[in-house]
């Protein structure tokens, strides 16, 4: 779910993808009579989020910043509510402009750039219902100070969107595999499995049968053109190293299963691919994510002959000057949260169509088991990693004591 967003163009574009609509009538109400200067569009105020097109000498939205200032609010409402500057100010200053210019009647934002950068889900969240004492609270952080900025701009598209608005998910669902994250994969009828359809290269050779799917028996390392090979770390388990940017990735099962392969790879760099499904605090939380070029430093391999189970031990160290972890680990985005949501609902509608009822049933059963047992694992990291960090601090104030 890493590939990237293609909408059709759009008749309001100026010229060419990723600008917004052009104003209906520039400085005119659609209500009638002259309305003051356009208050979104002429806010030197919102920086990159304004372009100038030369062509039509026309200010437009730039969707792409756009995108990227919602995603970023929306991760600051999911993580603590707390929207550090200047994006708090930036995106309370975008708020109000586009309340001004629709309280005048300016349509200033289209409905394609509405869904391309998310707004709906921005202002949704923003007025998500808060106790009545945060809402008064001069102190509390943003943007839940815009709490009401963010109701009245979406009674203001409701009124002029209409049922449009309401069928914005509906339409993204019927983009996705034609113009969205999907438009390049299949779901295969002979192996009900997805593939790639627009390079052999990406989909395993002339094949067509590299299966990045979680849980896939055929999880294995593949070479690329370049002769890097990409292992996705699917399953198993892996656990940060004492050194930074180390890690274990653990793996148990039949000697198929242990990557043979990679024995003479140790030393060489390889592309590591993280999936949702691995037991790592590392893993993403939803799709799969390219986490980079990786070193293995040690393979190990051991057999229980009790219960003729290998276990699969690797050493990965992190390649350095590539893009920290940190930063890593904020992927997948918001928005690309919300396509996977699409696409778990497209996935479900897929089986059904091809596997009948009774596949649907069973595919459905089994990705509950796995919600709840991810959930179950990371509660247990949670709980684990709250119990470190007290007894760190217990250690501390110990030694403060006695000092």
């Amino acid at each position: 779910m890493s590939l990237p967003t293609k909408r059709p163009p759009t008749a309001s574009s100026p010229s060419g993808r990723g600008k917004g609509p052009a104003v209906e009538k520039t400085g005119v109400s659609r209500f009638g009579g002259e309305s003051p200067s356009l208050a979104l569009l002429s806010n030197d105020d919102l920086g990159n989020l304004i372009r100038f097109d030369d062509e039509s000498q026309q200010p437009y939205l730039d969707e792409e910043a756009l995108l990227e200032l919602c995603d970023a609010a929306r991760a600051g409402l999911i993580n603590n509510g707390y929207l550090p500057e200047p994006l708090s100010t930036q995106l309370a200053d975008f708020l109000a402009a586009v309340v001004m210019d629709e309280a005048y009647g300016i349509a200033t934002v289209g409905l394609p750039v509405l869904m391309h950068a998310r707004l709906d889900k921005l202002v949704a969240e923003i007025s998500a219902p808060c106790s009545s004492s945060a809402a008064l609270d001069p102190t509390a952080p943003q943007p839940r100070r815009d709490w009401s900025t963010g109701r009245r701009l979406q009674r203001l598209w409701r009124a002029r969107f209409r049922s449009d608005y309401f069928d914005i998910d509906q339409m993204r669902y019927a983009n996705l595999s034609r113009f969205g994250r999907l438009r390049h994969v299949v779901l295969d009828d002979d192996e009900l499995g997805w593939s790639a359809i627009a390079s052999q290269i990406l989909s395993g050779g002339p094949a067509g049968k590299l299966q990045f799917e979680a849980g896939d028996i055929e999880e294995r390392p593949t070479c690329g053109p370049y002769y890097v090979t990409a292992l996705p770390l699917l399953t198993g388990r892996e656990e940060l190293g004492s050194v930074p940017g180390q890690t274990r990735y653990i793996r148990n099962g039949q000697l198929s299963d242990m990557h043979l392969a990679l024995l003479s790879r140790v030393g060489t760099p390889i592309r590591i691919l993280r999936g949702y499904c691995l037991r790592s605090p590392l893993a993403p939380r939803a799709g799969i994510r390219y986490d980079g070029l990786y070193t293995i430093g040690q393979y190990g391999l051991k057999l229980d002959e009790e219960t003729s189970i290998y276990r699969l031990v690797l050493t990965l160290q992190r390649a350095p000057e590539q893009r920290p972890m940190q930063k890593m680990a904020l992927i997948p985005l918001p928005s690309q949260l919300d396509d996977w949501r699409l696409f778990q609902k497209y996935e479900g509608d897929m089986i059904r169509q091809k596997r009948g009822e009774q596949g649907f049933v069973e595919w459905k059963t089994a990705k509950a088991e796995e919600r709840v047992n991810l959930a179950q694992w990371r509660r247990a990291m949670e709980l684990g990693t709250e119990l470190r960090l007290l007894s760190r601090s217990a250690t501390s104030g110990s030694e403060q004591d006695r000092t």
